[in-house]
């Protein structure tokens, strides 16, 4: 594979990224996420019918768009004899006996025995399966552990770089995520929290390479340390472009088989992967030299086990 100096773009892209997470800290502080219906309190439309409809269900969902707008409802549940719809902002009275008259034409217009029809409305809780309090702590507890090996395992250079880019991966994933505007799910944190493992796997496979070119080069000769993290280049994009890839795979199976939230869910996936690859190709080795120099500039040796720790 062709080297490539990523490193000298690195100032670039993470001014790029800087200015995502601006933005998308801006439009969250004003308009908070683009939460879809099922985040947060909202409210629950259901349809019965006294017999079950798979016929009609495409009718139910036609009538559904035109009077209560796609935009502002998500389908719950879909299953024969009954449809549950819900909604962020509660339906008026008159809405739902509108619903209700135009489904009782469009289902019993061929029917010589009309089918009975209920719509009522209820309120429900938020349905945040996996919330910013479980999340956070996670993601608290696994970066502590990764912090703690790579301690013990490495020098403090890796372990700040790698924790320290992982938050910055946490960061800008969520304000991407806010900057696209992108509809929020309930599923959202969960995401994020995947989303930090993974990017900490590629980061700790990156610190790893790191120790096989140490053990390379001992003896050998002499390097900088941003010679050391020019050599390491190509095996961390390789291996982040691997990762961000199946990632993406899996965001579009999502995609193109899931439900409406799961849909959702898949386009979330599908920027974690491009969260991932900026953060592991272009974050962790300008944060890694950066240390790195740091123990340069005060006469740290770079030969032997010092040269890419």
């Amino acid at each position: 594979m062709k080297k490539l100096n990523f490193l000298s773009k690195s100032k670039f892209v993470l001014i790029a990224m800087l200015v995502v997470v601006v933005v998308g800290a801006t439009l969250f502080g004003i308009f908070g996420f683009n939460n879809s219906p099922a985040v947060g309190t909202g409210y629950q439309v259901s349809i019965k019918t006294e017999i079950d409809f798979p016929g009609n269900s495409d009718k139910i969902k036609e009538v559904a768009d035109e009077v209560l707008s796609y935009e502002n409802y998500y389908i719950a549940l879909d299953y024969h004899s009954e449809q549950i719809f819900e909604t962020k902002n509660k339906v008026s009275a008159e809405t739902i006996a509108t619903l209700k008259a135009k489904l009782e034409t469009a289902i019993n217009a061929n029917n010589a025995n009309p089918i009975e029809i209920t719509v009522t409305q209820s309120e429900i809780a938020s349905h945040t399966e996996y919330g910013v309090l479980e999340a956070s702590l996670t993601l608290v507890v696994v970066l502590a552990i990764v912090c703690l090996y790579l301690m013990l395992r490495q020098r403090l250079s890796s372990a700040f770089a790698v924790v320290l880019s992982a938050i910055a991966e946490c960061v800008f994933f969520t304000f991407l995520v806010s900057a696209v505007r992108v509809v929020v799910t309930p599923y959202l944190y969960a995401v994020i929290t995947l989303s930090v493992i993974a990017s900490l796997f590629a980061f700790v496979f990156y610190t790893a390479s790191a120790r096989k070119l140490t053990k390379k080069q001992a003896g050998v000769k002499q390097v900088t340390a941003r010679e050391a993290a020019t050599q390491l280049e190509n095996a961390n994009v390789l291996s982040t472009l691997i990762m961000a890839i199946a990632i993406v795979v899996v965001g579009a199976l999502m995609l193109i088989f899931g439900s409406a939230l799961i849909r959702w869910t898949g386009v979330a996936v599908i920027l974690s992967a491009i969260s991932i690859a900026l953060t592991g190709i272009f974050v962790l080795p300008a944060l890694r030299l950066f240390f790195a120099e740091i123990g340069e500039k005060r006469k740290v040796s770079y030969k032997g086990k010092e040269i890419a720790e």
